[in-house]
């Protein structure tokens, strides 16, 4: 698979583009990591959105076939689609009258690596159409992408000036999971990172990723993943 970086100006929001070509599996497990994806099938040229999944899933796939995603950042989807990604979690829509920019130029076209071009000006022009505004939410998910370790529930809805049951309600709705959930995907991601590039023991992987203890990685690989971190790191392999 290939994944590329969008426009400066476009990555505050987008994590990348991504682009399969000529597929051969009949099924792509899906990981828990708080985004959305807006993915386009070639041959059909549907669109469909996915939102961000609470845990492990496996979704049915066409052998032979192109697909071309653009990944939203954690919480900035909003931007460009209508639906809240709170709607849109552990499930999948099609993106017909729900993007907030034209999709059609790229839709009329073979899905290759030149399509990335056509997407960086298809959302630049939205933004330009309308300029996207910080909320204060935009704070926490970045506090808790730098506190997984401990997310206070109370610090941080201190840091949106709200309450507890206020902060989930909102930061539900804009991420798509709530602050724990979210707290623990973050874990599980740079937990993954080292297990498939790095040496390091398990143990010492588990208290670089912020978890009490091998124990509590086992857990939540578990509970997230249907695999144990040593099962990721072979296969990674």
């Amino acid at each position: 698979m290939l994944q590329v970086a969008p426009a400066p100006a476009l990555r505050p929001f987008i994590s990348h583009y991504w682009l399969s070509r000529d597929n051969r599996a009949s099924e792509h497990r899906i990981l828990p990591d708080g985004a959305v994806d807006l993915v386009l099938l070639g041959s059909r040229r549907e669109a469909t959105l996915f939102g961000s999944v609470s845990r492990c899933s496996l979704l049915p796939v066409l052998p032979g076939e192109h697909y071309l995603g653009v990944r939203f950042r954690p919480g900035q989807s909003r931007h460009f689609i209508r639906p809240t990604a709170g709607e849109l979690t552990d499930s999948s829509v099609s993106a017909d009258g729900l993007l907030r920019f034209e999709l059609q130029p790229l839709q009329q076209r073979p899905l290759l690596e030149d399509a990335f071009d056509l997407i960086d000006d298809l959302l630049l022009t939205h933004l330009q159409r309308q300029p996207p505004e910080r909320s204060r939410i935009d704070a926490v998910i970045d506090w808790l992408a730098q506190h997984p370790r401990d997310a206070d529930l109370d610090q941080a809805a201190a840091l949106f000036g709200r309450s507890r049951r206020q902060l989930e309600r909102v930061l539900g709705a804009t991420l798509g999971l709530g602050a724990r959930r979210y707290a623990a995907v973050l874990r599980l991601q740079q937990a993954s990172a080292l297990l498939c590039h790095s040496q390091q023991p398990l143990a010492e992987v588990a208290l670089a990723a912020g978890y009490c203890d091998q124990s509590h990685m086992n857990h939540d690989f578990r509970r997230l993943t249907d695999s144990t971190p040593a099962q990721l790191r072979k296969m990674s392999r």
